[in-house]
């Protein structure tokens, strides 16, 4: 179980209908994804470096939901993503959510070329499918 300083998470106040939340976090995160696949076919790597940020938020989201955590602020998801990967014992998970992160820097400054977008980006899919591995295990 995750255990966070509560300063900085918000627990049991989602408020409303929790199913409706998850269900809202999983249908952003499919939609940043398509439109992250559709902006890389079309070479926009600035947007899709936003939306592929975005797909990982929404399932870091989606994740915390289904413990009754609400993320609000990019802190909050940095630490709740750190002590998720620390009870995983999973290093990887929180490693390579940190590099996920130069996508949204990107998104501003444009400092990824094409070479370190795609090394980067490969990353994302893969820290995207273990964060699915993970949300799929949480009942």
């Amino acid at each position: 179980m995750i255990e966070m300083e509560g300063s900085y998470i918000t627990k049991n106040l989602l408020g409303g209908d929790k199913s409706l939340n998850f269900r809202t976090y999983i249908r952003m995160r499919d939609e940043y994804l398509a439109n992250a696949e559709k902006f890389i076919a079309k070479g926009e790597l600035r947007n899709a470096s936003e939306m592929l940020w975005g797909a990982i938020i929404q399932v870091v989201k989606a994740i915390a939901a289904k413990r009754d955590i609400r993320l609000e602020t990019h802190r909050q998801l940095i630490l709740f993503v750190r002590e998720l990967a620390r009870e995983l014992r999973d290093e990887k998970l929180y490693e390579d959510f940190l590099i996920a992160r130069q996508l949204h820097v990107n998104f501003y400054d444009e400092v990824l070329d094409p070479v370190d977008f795609e090394i980067i980006a490969k990353r994302v899919y893969t820290l995207l499918k273990r964060l699915n591995e993970v949300l799929s295990k949480i009942h």
